[in-house]
């Protein structure tokens, strides 16, 4: 149960709010004037690079409060390598089994679900050898990382930026779950983690692709088949015979939902949930979800609606980021967010939101609740979905200030999801410079053009890369400052 009203904060007059939040958006976007090298991390992060410049803002702390490659992590700046000892496909335990664990409430194993696994066999995101997280099954996910004080958050931050790079094998966006018929053993199915046959629907153009057949999914007698329709056709499938395009078997599309999952016939829509983040473990405070289906938040209908239907790419590696604050009135700090997957933006924050989060925070007495964490982060939902994942390169922090490298040139370009970015592991930080360790991740291919983009605490980086000819030797000359206006 989320509280009902406990408290009524004092108002400040519209005109007094109004002039707290202009100052604070009037604040010069971050300018970056030069970088240069200072030498070897001396734990195993790669060169060390200072930038000089102005506006990047104060931050509390400087290196970020998680940031985890799998075998080896980075907690409030210090190195934990602990994973470095466990063998391929360990379990990631919880804390009452193991109190060195970086995570302190992952998912169990059983059920159908593996649990989080430390992989070193499967491909990792750079093609070099390393490790990552892996996990199979419907509730699969890590949650509450040590670091951040595990169930009880330890920080009373109102920002918080998340990313993670995470490669499913199929679209949560657009597979449907139909009750099987006795034929339906004869659908091709893929291997582990890649789509069977492609499927026509009646009188349609187009193909889909079969997912999977469980037959012994639920308490219909033949089971469920998971498919993903031709494009374009989600709300005129009913009723209509599905074929598969080799085996020529034919299963027939419900004209209804589901009322009671997989144990009723009727069809069973998209979903799914990739990441979870709460204030603490009740769920009683701040809570957002990000989903395939937009992101809501403090478990009201706080939803933001300008996502479209963007999707991670299936069988590939994608990265999702999460830039959220929930509003400091005392400071001038409206509430924001900017989700994106490869930089594009998959939900951001309009005017009604904003003012229904303000709503919400003063209705619920949250104002003084702590900073949110990564409560869910893998893949969490009641339907039993025939989805793997592998997870790697997970950043938390309690500011949305960070240095990200990217091969493209602008913001503008990243955020058209041109180019690829790599979060960089920030050593200190002030107003007017910064020292990070170079990450180069799976960048190392654009290595002779990457461009630095800093963060301000709104969140809001540069315009234009800045290049990194100290770095790397070979990248186009620096200009003498660059800014947003």
């Amino acid at each position: 149960m989320l509280p009902v009203h406990i408290k009524r904060l004092p108002r400040l007059s519209c005109f007094s709010l109004s002039l707290l939040f202009l100052a604070f958006q009037a604040n010069a976007a971050p300018t970056i004037n030069g970088v240069s090298k200072v030498g070897k991390s001396k734990t195993e992060k790669g060169e060390v690079v200072r930038v000089q410049g102005s506006n990047f803002g104060r931050k509390e702390a400087g290196p970020a409060v998680l940031y985890d490659h799998g075998d080896i992590a980075w907690e409030n700046g210090r190195l934990n390598d602990y994973h470095q000892s466990f063998d391929d496909m360990q379990l990631i335990q919880r804390i009452d089994a193991d109190p060195q664990t970086l995570w302190a409430k992952p998912s169990l194993a059983g059920n159908g679900n593996t649990g989080v696994l430390l992989s070193r066999s499967r491909d990792s995101r750079s093609g070099a050898a390393g490790a990552h997280y892996y996990g199979s099954g419907n509730k699969n996910f890590l949650g509450w990382p040590t670091a951040h004080g595990g169930m009880e958050v330890e920080s009373k931050s109102k920002a918080m930026y998340a990313a993670f790079w995470m490669k499913i094998p199929f679209d949560p966006n657009y597979f449907y779950a139909i009750p099987a018929n006795s034929d339906s053993y004869g659908f091709i199915e893929g291997e582990d983690g890649e789509y069977g046959e492609r499927i026509e629907v009646e009188g349609e153009s187009g193909y889909g692709r079969i997912i999977s057949y469980e037959p012994d999914l639920g308490e219909l007698t033949h089971g469920w088949v998971f498919l993903e329709p031709p494009r374009g056709l989600e709300g005129s499938l009913k009723g209509k015979k599905i074929t598969g395009v080799t085996s020529k078997t034919v299963i027939v599309f419900p004209d209804g939902p589901s009322r009671g999952k997989f144990d009723q016939v009727g069809y069973i829509t998209p979903g799914g949930k990739y990441a979870r983040f709460w204030s603490d473990e009740s769920g009683t405070g701040y809570r957002f979800s990000l989903g395939s289906a937009g992101f809501p938040g403090t478990g009201g209908s706080l939803w933001t609606n300008n996502f479209g239907h963007l999707s991670p790419t299936p069988g590939e590696w994608n990265l999702f980021e999460v830039a959220l604050n929930v509003g400091d009135s005392a400071r001038g700090l409206k509430p924001s967010l900017r989700a994106s997957i490869n930089g594009k933006t998959f939900v951001e924050s309009t005017e009604e939101w904003v003012e229904q989060m303000l709503s919400r925070t003063e209705e619920r007495g949250l104002d003084d609740e702590s900073a949110l964490t990564i409560a869910l982060l893998g893949m969490g939902d009641f339907r039993t979905i025939p989805f793997s994942f592998d997870l790697d390169d997970i950043y938390l922090d309690d500011s949305l200030q960070r240095v990200m490298v990217c091969s493209a040139a602008t913001i503008s370009e990243v955020h058209s999801g041109e180019g690829a970015c790599e979060l960089q592991h920030i050593e200190t930080w002030d107003r007017s410079a910064i020292e990070f360790s170079f990450y180069s991740g799976a960048l190392t291919a654009q290595r002779d053009n990457l461009f630095l983009y800093v963060f301000d605490e709104r969140g809001v980086p540069n315009s234009k890369g800045f290049p990194l000819p100290s770095i790397l030797g070979s990248a186009p000359n620096a200009p003498s400052s660059v800014s947003v206006n």
